[in-house]
């Protein structure tokens, strides 16, 4: 009977050790992961999600943390632009009232018309607002297929023209070969088109290029501008960063994620560096596709 007892107690002890070790070790962490999550959930993302483990549960903790920061920075974006599109469009709209206003009061034909044309270049900036918050807001996969990319190339620089006015200079310098890579045609249309009205809009001379580079195929839009300083580069492409009077400061932040979509990537260089220009150079990289695929 004394050896029955030692057994019980020493299974009842080992049974409290081992729901002890349970419960500090599992049961507990699980329940503060779960009161995490229930954080998350609800919207409150103030307090990190800390688990100082290295098996499983200190893994699951730190997905949860990266989906934490992820959350507050899709949050903070979504003010940002917010709040920017409340303020770009206040803009075009207060020129849209004046301008229309005057054309009522005004009984000149020829200061009529040329107050409708005023209406008529706010209604187009503000349609050029509301396509680029559009552009920026919608999900990033993209159908990829085989594209010359000179094909979007001068597609880009044909509506560039059209936009800025016959006295544009654009030379456009792409090798007789084809430029074959994998992408998609409306997006590299979209981010070499972004990067021209950029340039643009800083130089009276800009230059598109490209050619094959390894392996990959970059194309590269180079200006006289004033460039873009080094403390600059790192954020130049991130939302709602601009310098301009006019503009929602997201064309290279759809740049970017056109061409992370796309497997790609965009840099910014001196113009000097190639040669090319004096200003600010552009380039985007797509994945080499050396034979188009079979149908």
């Amino acid at each position: 009977q004394r050896g029955l007892l030692f057994g019980s107690l020493f299974g009842l002890g080992l049974a409290v050790l081992l729901g002890t070790f349970l419960a500090t070790n599992i049961a507990y962490p699980i329940d503060r992961l779960v009161r995490a999550a229930g954080r998350i959930q609800r919207g409150y993302l103030d307090r990190p999600v800390r688990l100082d483990r290295e098996d499983e549960l200190g893994r699951l903790a730190d997905a949860m943390e990266r989906m934490r920061r992820g959350v507050l920075e899709r949050d903070e974006q979504l003010r940002l632009m917010l709040a920017q599109v409340a303020h770009e469009i206040r803009n075009p709209l207060g020129g849209l009232e004046l301008f229309a206003a005057a054309a009522i009061d005004t009984e000149e034909r020829g200061e009529r018309a040329r107050l409708i044309g005023r209406v008529r270049g706010e209604v187009q900036a503000l349609n050029r607002i509301i396509n680029d918050f559009l552009a920026f807001a919608r999900p990033t996969t993209v159908e990829m297929s085989a594209v010359d990319l000179r094909v979007p190339v001068w597609d880009a620089v044909e509506l560039a023209t059209n936009r800025q006015g016959e006295d544009v200079a654009i030379d456009v310098r792409l090798p007789d070969h084809s430029l074959m890579a994998l992408a998609n045609d409306e997006r590299a249309k979209r981010a070499v088109l972004n990067l021209l009205q950029n340039a643009l809009a800083v130089s009276d001379r800009v230059t598109v290029w490209g050619d094959r580079e390894g392996g990959q195929v970059m194309l590269a839009v180079s200006d006289d501008g004033p460039g873009v300083p080094d403390d600059q580069r790192k954020r130049i492409f991130d939302p709602f960063v601009t310098d301009k009077e006019k503009g929602a400061g997201l064309g290279l932040a759809i740049v970017k994620r056109d061409m992370e979509a796309m497997d790609g990537r965009v840099e910014v260089r001196s113009a000097s560096e190639s040669g090319v220009g004096t200003g600010a150079e552009f380039r985007v990289y797509f994945p080499v596709l050396d034979e188009p695929p079979t149908p």
